[in-house]
């Protein structure tokens, strides 16, 4: 896939489930910190609250659960 091409990777090491499903790359603290590939929910997330670590603590809490 895509992501794949440019050196992201999951960090299970699997493969990405879907290559047809648009998301971006999320970089909170920086080219040193942790990157999370998101997608449109979590801007939904965010039309709740505009704070990215919000909308991605609710995204990796929810997760969890999964």
């Amino acid at each position: 896939g895509a992501w794949e091409q440019l050196g992201v990777r999951r960090a299970d090491g699997q493969r990405f489930s879907r290559q047809d499903v648009r998301g971006a790359l999320l970089m909170p603290d920086g080219p040193g910190g942790d990157a999370f590939l998101v997608y449109h929910n979590f801007n939904t997330v965010r039309r709740y609250n505009a704070s990215d670590y919000y909308a991605l603590g609710v995204g990796l809490l929810g997760s969890s659960f999964a």
